[in-house]
C-alpha cells in the first residue's frame, strides 16, 4: 500500500511524543516490542526536555517526565543512562563528532541529500540544523531496527524453518509476524515524520520521504546512545 503523510493531525512540537506513544495501544504486535517503541518515545521526551534546557536537574527532568506519563523507576533508569558529556568536551563538536562515528552516518547523509534533491528543494544549510536531522535519521533508524527489524526477523526465520521441515501448517504465523513487522514500519515513519515536521520545520511529504529512507537504513541497530543524543552539558545536573 502506499505511504501516506500522517502528520497533520498529530500535535505541534513536542506534543508528537505523547501522541504516538497513545497510538500504541490500538497496535496489535508482540508485547516486549511494542514496550520497546514505548520507550522509545520516552527517550525521545528526555532528549527534547535537554534540547530546550540542557541545565535541567536530576530532580527536575524526573518530574518532567513523570507528568508526561513515563513510570518513576523507568524515568530514572532512562536519566541513568543518558549520556553525560566529559569535562573536558566541547558542547556542539563533541555531540556531532560522535554521530558522524556511527556505522549508519554515511548512509542517512545520503537520505538527506536524496530526498531533498527529489523535492526540488534546498536542504539544511546551517550545520546545527543539518546534525539534528541526521540525529533524528539515526534514532529513527535504531528504534526500526530494533522493533520493526526484529519482527521481520522472527518471520524470516520461521519461514526457512518450516520450509527445510516441509511444514506449512504455520504459514499463517508467518504471515502474522509479517504483518506485524509492517504495522511496526508503518508506526515507526509516521512517528520520525511527524517529528520532522513538528520539531524542525520540515515540508509533510518531504519529511515522510525522509522518514522511510532513514528506516531502510543498514546498521541503525548498532547506535550508542553517544551517538544518537546530545550529551547532558551541565555536569553539576548529571546523576
Amino acid at each position: 500500500m502506499p505511504w501516506r503523510v500522517v502528520v497533520a493531525d498529530v500535535p505541534d512540537g513536542r506534543d508528537v511524543n505523547r501522541a504516538f506513544e497513545a497510538r500504541l495501544e490500538g497496535l496489535d504486535i508482540h508485547g516486549g516490542v511494542q514496550q520497546q517503541m514505548r520507550v522509545g518515545t520516552w527517550q525521545m521526551m528526555l532528549a527534547d526536555a535537554l534540547e530546550a534546557n540542557p541545565g535541567m536537574a536530576t530532580e527536575e527532568l524526573e518530574a518532567h517526565l513523570v507528568a508526561l506519563g513515563v513510570p518513576v523507576e523507568q524515568a530514572r533508569q532512562l536519566i541513568r543512562v543518558h549520556p553525560v558529556m566529559p569535562r573536558d568536551a566541547v558542547g556542539e563538536e563533541t555531540s556531532r563528532l560522535a554521530l558522524s562515528s556511527a556505522r549508519a552516518y554515511g548512509a542517512l547523509a545520503r537520505v538527506i541529500e536524496d530526498a531533498f534533491a527529489r523535492s526540488g528543494e534546498v536542504g539544511p544549510a546551517d550545520a546545527d540544523a543539518r546534525h539534528r536531522i541526521l540525529a533524528e535519521g539515526l534514532r529513527c533508524a535504531w528504534l526500526g531496527a530494533c522493533t520493526a527489524g526484529m519482527l521481520k526477523g522472527f518471520a524470516d526465520r520461521a519461514e526457512e524453518m518450516l520450509g527445510a521441515l516441509g511444514i506449512g501448517e504455520l504459514a499463517l504465523e508467518v504471515a502474522r509476524e509479517r504483518r506485524h513487522a509492517a504495522d511496526a514500519t508503518r508506526w515507526v515513519t509516521d512517528y520520525f515524520a511527524a517529528r520532522l515536521v513538528g520539531l524542525h520545520g520540515i515540508d509533510p511529504t518531504i519529511a515522510m520521504e525522509l522518514a522511510i529512507g532513514f528506516g531502510g537504513v543498514a546498521d541503525g541497530h548498532l547506535a550508542t546512545p553517544e551517538q544518537m543524543f546530545r550529551a547532558r552539558e551541565s555536569l553539576g545536573s548529571s546523576p
